[in-house]
Parts: structure tokens; C-alpha cells; sequence
């Protein structure tokens, strides 16, 4: 019994228990079906059968009744009525004998019922014919009659008492085994109750040994442990539950042993890391102080730098807004210098148009001094006649000579003029590509100039973000200081934590 477990063992229990109450129940449930069955029996069938009997009977009865009044006065007026009263008995009494024969009867009530349906047909074959020839009988066949009736209805009426005597002695009948029943099952029903009393002692019995002792056992395991009193083994003598939970007990006392004894060890090794923590951390403190005014510094020569690299940048664009005006002006100039470049060459064309035409002049003052030439020869030769177009043909001859004269000074005045247009176009030339050179080498300033604002500005830009990092590393830093000195304050509240968890495990005896 005690290789069983409690599981087992309450399962047992309560399954016999369940059949017990089962048995009982179906035991209970067939005597009410026994006894309900032994009622439907008493009143579908025997009290019908006794009533049905007794209401057949009586119409016979009432029959009889109505007969003798009529033999009192078969002349009466009333004959016909009582006559037809009559045969409604009749009916009456025939419907109750027809619904007590369709009921169920054993073979002796069979034996009964069939004695009882012959003298009930004699005794009302009797009164059909007394009731059909009623009218032409004389008092003295009246009297046979009635006497016949009443000899009939005597063999009747005993055989009917018969019967209902054998109803009544069937009622009783059931009545006697539906007592037996119910004394055999009340005898059953107590005797399974005591039987499930008897069965649940010995359960509580077994179960209380099974549990209460190793309980209060475990019980006092438990005490001394909670206490600290590891010191005394557990040992398991059963193998259910109860064995099993003194098995798990041992298991954890016996691991809480080995967990006592690391963490008196683990502890006195904290209590040692915690001061080496504490003291790196108090130097971890001091140099990451050192490192965060480092960064301040820093912080501040970035901010300088800052400033001094957005200077040099402002100081860049200017000059960049200088380089291209400066740009522009000489591309201006470049321009102007190509109209004075054009406009000397209108000039030479035109000097050398002025030549031509002074050569024209020239030619044609020419042909005029010969004309006047030849005109003073004519006037010569004409004497006295000529001497006035003599004088106007020296006139002209003068005027000619004059205009070859001015002719020719106008024309070295404009080679002249000419041969200076030319230096000057030449001069007007090379200043062009002086200018453009000029030009070409202030928008290479100005590039330039694109190239040192555009990399100041880069400049600023990663001296920004490097100030921003210096910033960032700063916060860092001085976060780590902090945490630094939290993790020193943890470093020493940890050492006093294990010197708490050393003292605490030391209220544990092994």
C-alpha cells in the first residue's frame, strides 16, 4: 500500500467511492422503477379491472331494477320508456365488460373472466327476452321470467365475486412483493452505506498516515531551514507524493548547501572587487576630469578658430565680389579698346580715301598750270589782245600752283596722320591683348578667389562640426564623469551589499 502514490490512492478512493454511490443509486433507481412499476400495475390494470368489474355489475343491476318495474306494470305507459332505459344499461354495461376484457389478465383471470362472460351473456339473454316479450305475458309467465332472471343473475353474481375476489387477492399480492422490495432494498442501501462509511474511514485512515506524518515531518524541515539550520539531512522513506516531496525537500537543502556555500564565497570575492573598483574608479574620476578641461580647452581654441576661419571666408567673398567687378571692368575695357581698334581702322580708310581724293587735286591743279601754261602762250603770242587772259592765265596758273602746293601738305599731313593711325592701331592692338590678358587673369583671380571662399566655407563648415563634436565629446566626457562617479558610488555601495550578504549568509548553519 505504501508503494502507491497519494494520486492513486485518492484516485481509488474515489473512484470506489463513485461506484459505490453508483450502486447505490442504481440500486434506489430500480426500486422506485420496481415500485413505480408495481403502482402502474395497481392502478392502470387492478383498479381498472375491479372498477370496470364493479361498473358491469351494476349495470346488470340497474338492469334487473328497471325489468322488475316494468313486470310490475307491463301495461303502464311507461313501458316503452323503460324499455328503451333498459337497452341504454345495457350498452353501458357491455362497454365497461368490453374495456375490462381488452385489459391485460393472466391465464387464471383469463379462467375467471371467461366463466364470468358466459353467465353474464345467460343472465342477459334472460332479460333480452324478457324485455322483447314483455307485452303479451300473463302474470305467470311474467313470474317465470323474473325467476329465471334471478337464478341467472345468482350464478352471475357469484362468479363476478370471484373475480373481484382474485383482483383483490392480486392487488395484494403486489402489494406484499412491492414491500418485499422495498425491505430488501432499504436492507441493500444501508448495507452499502455502511459499507461507503467503512471504506471512507479507512481512506481517511490511510490517507492521514500517508500525509499527515511525512507533512508534519516536512513541516518541521521547513522551520529549521527558514531558520537557517541546514545542518540536518532529510531522508525519504515512501515512495508517493509525500516521499517525493521529502525527495525535492532533501534536493533543496541540499542545494541551497551548495548555494550558501558559493555566495559565502562569491560574496567575500565581491566584497574584494568592490575595492578594487572603488579605486580604479576614484583615478578613472580624476583622469577623466583631466580629460574633460582638456576638452574645454580644445572647445574654446575650436570657437577661436571658428571665428578666425568665417573671417577668412567674409574677407574671401569680398575679394571675390572685388575680382568680378574688377572682371567685369576689364571686359568693359576689352570692349571699348575693340571700338577705338575698329574706329582707327574707319580713321585709315578714310585717310586713305582723303589721299586719293587730294591725288585727284593734285592731278587736276596739274592739268590747270599746263592749261594755264599753254593759255599764257596763246596770250603771249596774241599780243595786245591777249594780255588780259594773259594775266587771268597766271592767275589761275598761280591758283593752281597753290592748290598742288596745298595738295601736297594736305597729303603728307595725312600720311602723316595715317602712318600715327597705324602706331596707334597697332598700339590700340596690343592694348587689346594686354586687356585681354587683363581680363583672362582677373577671372582666373576670381576662380581662384571661388575656390578659397567655397573652401572657407568648407572649412568653417568641418571646424563647425569638429566644435560640435569637441562639444559632444565635452557633454560625453563630463557624462562619464558623472557616471564615473556613480559607478563609484555603486562600487561602494556593492561592497557594502556584500559585506551585508556575507554577514547574511552567516546566519546559515551547514
Amino acid at each position: 500500500m505504501s508503494k502507491l502514490s497519494i494520486r492513486a490512492r485518492l484516485g481509488a478512493a474515489i473512484l470506489f467511492l463513485c461506484v459505490l454511490l453508483t450502486a447505490i443509486g442504481a440500486l434506489g433507481v430500480t426500486g422506485m422503477a420496481r415500485s413505480n412499476d408495481a403502482n402502474r400495475e395497481t392502478y392502470t390494470n387492478r383498479l381498472a379491472s375491479t372498477r370496470l368489474i364493479g361498473d358491469a355489475e351494476l349495470a346488470i343491476s340497474r338492469e334487473r331494477t328497471t325489468v322488475d318495474r316494468i313486470a310490475f306494470d307491463p301495461a303502464a305507459p311507461t313501458v316503452e320508456k323503460d324499455i328503451a332505459t333498459y337497452r341504454m344499461l345495457k350498452g353501458q354495461g357491455m362497454d365497461a365488460w368490453a374495456q375490462y376484457l381488452a385489459l391485460p389478465a393472466t391465464s387464471d383471470e383469463n379462467r375467471l373472466s371467461a366463466s364470468v362472460s358466459a353467465r353474464r351473456s345467460q343472465v342477459q339473454n334472460q332479460l333480452d327476452a324478457f324485455a322483447d316479450s314483455v307485452k303479451g305475458m300473463d302474470n305467470a309467465a311474467v313470474k317465470v321470467a323474473l325467476k329465471k332472471i334471478a337464478l341467472a343473475n345468482t350464478d352471475y353474481v357469484t362468479v363476478s365475486a370471484d373475480l373481484k375476489q382474485f383482483q383483490r387477492d392480486q392487488a395484494k399480492a403486489q402489494y406484499d412483493a412491492s414491500e418485499a422490495g422495498f425491505e430488501r432494498f432499504r436492507a441493500m442501501t444501508i448495507a452499502s452505506i455502511v459499507f461507503g462509511l467503512l471504506a471512507g474511514v479507512f481512506t481517511f485512515v490511510s490517507l492521514r498516515r500517508a500525509i499527515g506524518r511525512p507533512l508534519a515531518e516536512a513541516l518541521e524541515h521547513f522551520h529549521r531551514i527558514a531558520t537557517g539550520d541546514l545542518s540536518q539531512r532529510i531522508e525519504s522513506r515512501s515512495h508517493d507524493e509525500m516521499g517525493m516531496l521529502l525527495h525535492g525537500l532533501s534536493q533543496m537543502r541540499d542545494g541551497l548547501v551548495s548555494t550558501v556555500t558559493t555566495v559565502r564565497h562569491a560574496s567575500e570575492a565581491i566584497a574584494t572587487a568592490a575595492q578594487q573598483i572603488t579605486s580604479g574608479n576614484l583615478h578613472l574620476s580624476a583622469r577623466t576630469e583631466q580629460q574633460a578641461a582638456s576638452l574645454q580647452e580644445t572647445a574654446a581654441s575650436m570657437e577661436e578658430l571658428t571665428g578666425t576661419v568665417r573671417h577668412n571666408a567674409e574677407n574671401a567673398r569680398q575679394a571675390q565680389a572685388l575680382a568680378a567687378n574688377a572682371a567685369n571692368m576689364a571686359d568693359h575695357g576689352n570692349s571699348v579698346v575693340g571700338d577705338v581698334v575698329t574706329t582707327m581702322k574707319e580713321i585709315d580708310q578714310s585717310s586713305s580715301r582723303i589721299g586719293d581724293i587730294i591725288a585727284i587735286i593734285d592731278a587736276i591743279a596739274f592739268q590747270t598750270n599746263i592749261l594755264a601754261l599753254n593759255a599764257a602762250v596763246e596770250a603771249a603770242r596774241a599780243g595786245e589782245q591777249g594780255r588780259g587772259f594773259a594775266v587771268v592765265a597766271a592767275e589761275v596758273r598761280m591758283l593752281a600752283q597753290r592748290s598742288s602746293a596745298a595738295a601736297k601738305e594736305i597729303k603728307e599731313l595725312i600720311e602723316t596722320s595715317s602712318g600715327k593711325v597705324q602706331v596707334g592701331g597697332t598700339l590700340v592692338n596690343e592694348a587689346g591683348g594686354r586687356m585681354q590678358a587683363i581680363l583672362t587673369g582677373v577671372r582666373r583671380v576670381a576662380d581662384i578667389m571661388d575656390e578659397i571662399s567655397a573652401a572657407s566655407s568648407e572649412q568653417s563648415t568641418g571646424i563647425e562640426q569638429v566644435t560640435r563634436a569637441v562639444a559632444e565629446m565635452d557633454s560625453v566626457t563630463q557624462h562619464n564623469a558623472a557616471l564615473v562617479e556613480e559607478a563609484a558610488a555603486a562600487a561602494q555601495s556593492l561592497e557594502q551589499q556584500a559585506r551585508m550578504l556575507k554577514e547574511t549568509v552567516a546566519v546559515f548553519r551547514i
